[in-house]
């Protein structure tokens, strides 16, 4: 497995890196608490949206969006660059890693969210 340095920025600006390994099927928000890095979240599962995140540089390292991500992100309003921390995974890029790769992360704006 290659080794991926994870780089998220909060809203207020406050910058935070940990290195992560790919394809261990843990999400990125999971990644993140395991090293000491508290993302926003609130239900964990991919629901309410709050873990939501940009991503700047990277989006080839992610996991697929599922159905149940691409929905909550769809009621957000949210286009392609935003991600649920709790839902996307690091992918096994280990065939063309040759160097440490970058994903690129910031908090995402506030949600418009649609009422249904």
């Amino acid at each position: 497995m290659s080794l991926i340095k994870i780089k998220w920025t909060s809203r207020l600006g406050k910058a935070h890196a940990i290195d992560a390994k790919a394809g261990t099927e843990s999400a990125i928000l999971e990644l993140c608490e395991n090293a000491g890095l508290e993302l926003p979240h609130g239900c964990r599962v991919g629901v309410c949206g709050s873990c939501r995140v940009q991503v700047v540089e990277g989006e080839e390292l992610l996991s697929e969006r599922s159905f149940l991500e691409s929905d909550t992100l769809e009621r957000h309003r949210d286009g392609a660059e935003i991600r649920l921390a709790c839902r996307a995974t690091l992918r096994d890029v280990s065939a063309t890693a040759k160097t440490t790769k970058s994903l690129v992360l910031v908090q995402a704006p506030e949600a418009i969210f649609e009422d249904e």
